[in-house]
């Protein structure tokens, strides 16, 4: 069945249980273990036309996903995770193939990250524009922005570079201010929001948050990088990044900056995730703890040379 064969029979289809069963299938259907191919667009293909299908699939579930019980509830919100995880399936496989282009000699990497950026070009060009697709696509790439998730990109950080006062920032717009910044990592993106400025309102409460938070950006920022700091010891030494972040920035007394400023956290979580604290600590200090521990004595400069302090307590369960 030729894809748009297949759109046209998911539109057609108003049986949620069967548009399901076929979501499944086609997820079932896609092979994670691709091998990356020398010619960029033949080595995405096969995930992008898998994001393609099930984007489309989704959308008609949720459509028809009106008066939901919690089981149904949960069901849908499983079937939504599963397409975010082909979306980062793509962009990986996309990271994979930049990696090994620029292991070749005839690659140079600027030519390479030039043609290649975030990748939204490339995708909007092997999924033949769909709109729904690109839709979904560039969404979530703008979440992914705001939220930190691609390397070397900071939104908040280049807001701050570009405007120094809020009011500048304010006076050039929302629209043309993120499109403006985002042209400098991804110029297909950035166009595409141009003519599509509706995909910000995804990141507009992210926005307000930046804004509010103008003139305490320093402080920020600061604790902005010892989070990201821990979370790449974590991630290379296969540590649980939150249980070691919110247990030492309660040693160091900071918990409440942390609970504050990450994009993992609410505030109004504060109390649920101060007991999170307590049931996860531990008593025992190895060599990973200690390096944590210099992370956050390089950002928060509350130990001394000898590396103790009255306002570093370490945290133990029932305390």
């Amino acid at each position: 069945m030729k894809k748009n064969e297949l759109f046209e029979k998911i539109n057609r289809t108003n049986d949620r249980n069967a548009l399901i069963n076929l979501f499944i299938e086609k997820m079932n259907e896609f092979d994670e273990d691709i091998d990356v191919n020398e010619e960029i667009d033949e080595s995405l293909l096969k995930p992008l036309n898998k994001l393609d299908i099930c984007v489309h699939i989704v959308n008609k579930i949720n459509s028809l996903s009106n008066n939901l019980n919690e089981v149904e509830q949960e069901e849908l919100f499983n079937i939504n995770l599963f397409l975010r995880n082909l979306y980062v399936l793509c962009l990986n496989q996309l990271q994979r193939t930049r990696l090994e282009l620029i292991k070749e000699k005839e690659y140079d990497k600027d030519l390479v990250d030039s043609k290649m950026n975030l990748g939204f070009g490339l995708i909007m060009r092997k999924v033949d524009l769909d709109k729904e697709t690109l839709n979904y696509v560039s969404k979530e790439m703008i979440k992914d922005i705001s939220d930190d998730k691609f390397e070397d990109v900071d939104l908040e950080e280049d807001i701050h570079k570009k405007f120094k006062t809020r009011e500048q920032f304010e006076k050039n717009g929302l629209r043309k201010s993120i499109i403006d910044i985002i042209y400098n990592y991804d110029s297909d993106l950035s166009d595409y929001i141009a003519v599509n400025p509706n995909v910000l309102d995804i990141i507009k409460d992210r926005v307000d948050e930046y804004i509010k938070d103008y003139d305490i950006y320093d402080d920020k920022r600061k604790y902005k990088l010892l989070m990201r700091e821990v979370k790449d010891y974590c991630f290379d030494n296969n540590l649980n990044y939150k249980s070691h972040l919110l247990r030492i920035s309660a040693e160091y007394n900071i918990f409440n900056k942390i609970i504050k400023y990450s994009h993992d956290y609410r505030e109004e979580d504060y109390n649920d995730l101060k007991e999170y604290v307590i049931s996860e600590s531990r008593n025992d200090i190895d060599e990973d703890y200690e390096n944590i521990r210099k992370i956050f004595k390089k950002y928060t400069k509350e130990t001394d040379e000898l590396g103790t302090s009255s306002n570093v307590v370490p945290f133990k369960k029932g305390k």
